[in-house]
């Protein structure tokens, strides 16, 4: 089993009621997954979920997912998680997005190794570039979009 990353956002109170009048019916049936709970379908079929830990009973909205990219994961245990790599649930701010941004937009294949890592393999190959080309269109996709006033955004990675 390899590295999947996660970013999530809580529900708003309309999504909340939204989400516990879908739940309601699948409270026997819930998946378990890894410490993530899948709960359900709301609003143009997003999936919702349910985070049994450590905020028991707080319902997220999944914004993305991505397997591998160590780097990447590296980069929020050290700079969001205080290097606790735990596959807890961190909040993440604009300003560390911001900054993650920054790095994605300034490695290359000179700077690679400093500024992103890769603790796998000492390959940079294709995959290790479209991840940082796909990663910087999330960034500024949320950066742009994200209602950063309405819900906190969160990072979390399962092993």
């Amino acid at each position: 089993m390899g590295l999947t990353s996660f970013l999530f956002r809580s529900l708003s109170t309309s999504e909340l009621k939204i989400f516990n009048e879908a739940v309601a019916p699948l409270q026997g049936t819930l998946t378990a997954t890894g410490g993530i709970k899948t709960a359900g379908i709301i609003n143009d079929n997003i999936p919702a979920y349910i985070n049994t830990e450590p905020m028991v009973g707080t319902a997220k909205l999944l914004i993305a997912d991505w397997d591998g990219a160590y780097y990447i994961h590296q980069w929020f245990v050290e700079n969001v998680q205080d290097g606790m790599d735990d596959c807890g649930y961190y909040e993440v701010s604009y300003e560390e997005l911001e900054t993650l941004l920054e790095v994605l937009e300034a490695v290359n294949k000179d700077n690679a190794k400093e500024l992103l890592p890769n603790l796998i393999t000492e390959e940079y190959d294709e995959d290790y570039w479209e991840s940082i080309k796909n990663m910087k269109e999330l960034a500024r996709y949320l950066l742009n979009n994200f209602d950063w006033g309405v819900s906190p955004l969160f990072y979390s990675s399962s092993w």
